[in-house]
């Protein structure tokens, strides 16, 4: 058998954005975090925009122990 090197390029990056210790970075954690940078520049934090809201794609992955 004789076997032929192919190069490969990826299509897709997955960053995950949370602590490895705790359950990650949810919902809620996020919006307070929102909250928390507006209030610190003097806004309400709720029209603050983050960083994360500005990229072209984002998903959320609902991870737990499969019991």
């Amino acid at each position: 058998m004789e076997w032929t090197r192919v190069a490969l390029v990826a299509l897709f990056l997955l960053v995950t954005l949370g602590s490895s210790r705790a359950k990650g970075m949810g919902i809620t954690t996020y919006t307070a975090a929102r909250i928390l940078k507006g209030q610190l520049q003097n806004q309400t934090g709720e029209e603050t925009v983050m960083t994360m809201d500005t990229f072209p794609h984002v998903g959320l992955a609902k991870v737990g122990k499969g019991q």
